[in-house]
């Protein structure tokens, strides 16, 4: 359990906006007098380009309207016309520079509001005292109104009632469009404008207030967005801590399968990538899981938005919770981990919008459940193996166990075999593919001796190395670095032949108790002659291969001279008669209801017979089965293709051909098994025999049987 330091669990003040915040009245009247300054400005702005539309609207109308109006039926250019439009230009004037030098300023808006009431008088004149040109100054004043300062209001009114006043009294028809007029018809137009400016003064007075509350409402909110910002800016530091300490990869996958940021910093350790965020997850995976976990993974993630697959099912079928993934570590060789995977959908408006991720490299826990599971099985293999002993006669079992330990250390003494560094490639192949051969010949006896006695541990291992040669010499190319697993199981086997040999003096007194109480019939612990031994052992072989094969088949010894054997001779006599006695269950004798149908006994007999010897320091003996012979045409045609050389086996004589079946890797099995098709336990028979000094040959009759005849010094 991870432990948080207690600073990052700290509370942050909490924000709630029931309360209203008490702010200074200067900052609020300091924000209102900017905004209010700020729109004074553009209110400028818009006034100066209005001056100049208006000034080119007098233009038109003194060019247009003015002459018929003050002449009537004639048009004419009149001078108080050209002063009025030169009167215009002045006028506009005022306002425009000061809104482009001075913007917001109080006086700006003043001048604009003076300005914007005299084009009105300006215009009324020139459409010769028009009423409706009349409209022009009340919509100026609502045009002021946007100032929202009612003291503008009241400028502009004092400039309308004075010209009204004024022109009434000196120049109706400029005003009213008539000479006679009421003297005091200016006040009705006054108090119409009067009228008019007293709402729009409540309006700005109304506008103010709420300029002045928005504000203050600005600067609440302002900092109710500061404590949020510094609440999140904590709570984010707290996720960020809180993911630097986690161990797991943890991130959040969108619906693109994106990986979201932030994520754990362990992810990016887990998967030994930098730079994860807006990854896609997939192509993450790919690099790294098997073709077919990653075909299967992708067809997973495509139900995770699926709202219709239930998240039970969801967690049951994911097959990323425990799967092993390959990293390149940048010099070609691949390093496995373990990842576990696991995924929780997130939903919103139910509806699954993000999945959190789970990571965990599980790669300490999964090899360590393997090493326990290993050594439970290697444990009951050792116990199997050891009450499978406990009925192999002393001396054969000593004999095994040193001849095994002999082996082992020769194929290790051929791999620590040294090569000239000058040789050529083609040399060094050679060497490597002979190296091979006489490895592969001494892991088969070891096989074979280890099936004979029942050990299945040493078997086994020695059928798997047998498979990693063949897989080898299959190959166009060998590489020295390719014996380095053959050398690792050798020396795993050589351990095992040790933990036996303690096994053994651990339970010595139990194994001698054990043979002691053993029934009648069975082998006992007293010692045995040649004879007995040699038929104890081949028939142990016989009972179990016969089962393996549904066949039946019994040993016979004929003119016995076993006891003029040496130790060392007794010994090569049942490697021999091991893989011979092998060869001729698995490829001659008939199973019982072939034996039946062709007239022979259900039993097939192999015989060990010894011949007189046809010199003084030799013995001669021969071992024959009464099975189905050889079978010449399907040596031929495995031979042919094994050798490379189809024409040349084809022309061979029988005698000639016969003999093919000492050439590694020539098998006339068609399939490889613990008990035959490699083609080379005969190899290693004529290996051995030739070693001492000796020879065998082969003679066959199809149908009838398949004898060796083995002549050795003595």
């Amino acid at each position: 359990m991870t432990t948080m330091p207690s600073n990052v669990l700290d509370r942050a003040p909490a924000i709630s906006t029931a309360d209203p915040i008490s702010i200074p009245e200067e900052k609020v009247e300091a924000l209102f007098n900017q905004r209010f300054v700020e729109n004074a400005a553009n209110i400028d702005k818009q006034f100066a380009y209005l001056m100049i539309g208006q000034w080119l609207f007098g233009i038109v109308l003194a060019l247009t309207v003015s002459p018929l109006a003050w002449d009537g039926a004639r048009a004419s250019v009149h001078n108080h016309v050209l002063a009025a439009v030169a009167l215009g230009g002045v006028i506009a004037a005022g306002p425009i520079m000061l809104a482009v030098f001075q913007p917001g300023a109080v006086i700006t808006r003043h001048v604009v509001a003076v300005a914007q009431m005299l084009f009105g008088a300006l215009l009324i004149h020139l459409t010769g005292g028009r009423i409706e040109t009349h409209f022009h100054v009340f919509g100026s004043l609502a045009f002021l109104a946007f100032y929202r300062d009612w003291r503008v209001l009241i400028t502009g009114t004092v400039i309308v009632v004075l010209d009204h006043g004024l022109r009434n009294f000196f120049w109706p028809e400029s005003i009213f469009g008539i000479a006679n007029t009421a003297p005091w018809r200016f006040l009705e137009h006054g108090a119409w404008v009067v009228f008019e400016i007293s709402f729009l003064t409540m309006a700005c007075l109304r506008s103010v207030k709420e300029m002045r509350a928005l504000a203050k409402n600005d600067l609440q909110m302002t900092h109710y967005s500061t404590g949020l910002e510094d609440l999140v800016a904590l709570r984010t530091d707290q996720s960020n801590k809180i993911l630097s300490l986690v161990k797991e990869g943890l991130f959040l996958m969108n619906r693109n399968f994106e990986i979201e940021t932030p994520y754990s910093h362990s992810l990016e350790e887990i998967f030994s990538q930098k730079k994860l965020g807006g990854a896609r997850f997939p192509d993450v995976l790919s690099k790294i899981l098997p073709p077919k976990t990653f075909s299967t993974a992708k067809d997973y993630f495509a139900l995770l938005f699926d709202k219709s697959v239930p998240d039970k099912l969801i967690t049951k079928i994911n097959p990323l919770k425990e799967v092993e993934v390959s990293f390149d570590t940048g010099t070609g060789v691949l390093k496995s981990k373990y990842f576990e995977i696991r995924f929780a959908r997130v939903l919103a408006n139910n509806e699954p919008n993000q999945v959190l991720v789970t990571v965990n490299d599980v790669t300490a826990r999964v090899t360590l459940a393997r090493e326990l599971q290993e050594s439970n099985k290697k444990s009951a293999s050792q116990f199997e193996m050891l009450f499978g002993i406990l009925h192999i006669e002393p001396r054969l079992l000593r004999e095994f166990m040193d001849t095994t330990e002999r082996d082992l250390k020769q194929v290790l003494g051929i791999l620590k075999e040294e090569a000239d560094d000058h040789t050529s490639d083609a040399a060094r192949q050679n060497r490597y593919r002979d190296q091979l051969g006489r490895i592969y010949r001494l892991m088969h006896s070891i096989k074979g001796n280890a099936n004979l006695m029942k050990i299945y541990l040493f078997s086994n291992s020695a059928h798997a190395c047998e498979a990693k040669i063949s897989a080898l010499q299959r190959k166009s190319e060998i590489l020295g670095s390719e014996f380095l697993g053959i050398t690792v199981d050798l020396k795993e086997m050589l351990k095992n032949v040790e933990e036996v040999r303690a096994l053994l003096a651990r339970f010595g007194d139990l194994s001698q108790s054990f043979r002691t109480a053993t029934p009648s019939g069975a082998n006992s612990a007293a010692p045995q002659d040649a004879d007995s031994l040699m038929y104890s052992y081949m028939n142990s072989m016989l009972s179990e291969l016969c089962e393996r094969l549904g066949k039946k088949a019994k040993f016979e010894i004929v003119n016995s001279q076993l006891p003029l054997l040496k130790a060392d001779d007794q010994q090569l006599l049942r490697k021999v008669l091991l893989q011979v006695g092998r060869n001729a269950l698995v490829h001659g004798i008939e199973a019982p209801e072939e034996r039946a149908a062709i007239g022979k006994p259900d039993i097939g007999t192999i015989t060990l017979l010894f011949n007189e010897a046809s010199e003084p320091d030799q013995i001669s003996f021969m071992i024959y089965d009464d099975g189905r012979g050889l079978d010449l045409e399907k040596l031929r045609e495995k031979a042919g293709r094994t050798i490379g050389d189809v024409r040349r086996v084809a022309g061979m004589d029988e005698e000639t051909l016969a003999d093919l079946i000492f050439t590694p890797g020539v098998s006339t099995s068609d399939t490889v098994t613990v008990d035959a098709g490699r083609g080379v336990g005969l190899d290693v028979v004529r290996s051995s025999i030739r070693d001492r000094g000796g020879e065998i040959v082969v003679g066959t009759e199809p149908g009838r049987y398949t004898a060796f005849s083995v002549a050795l010094p003595i």
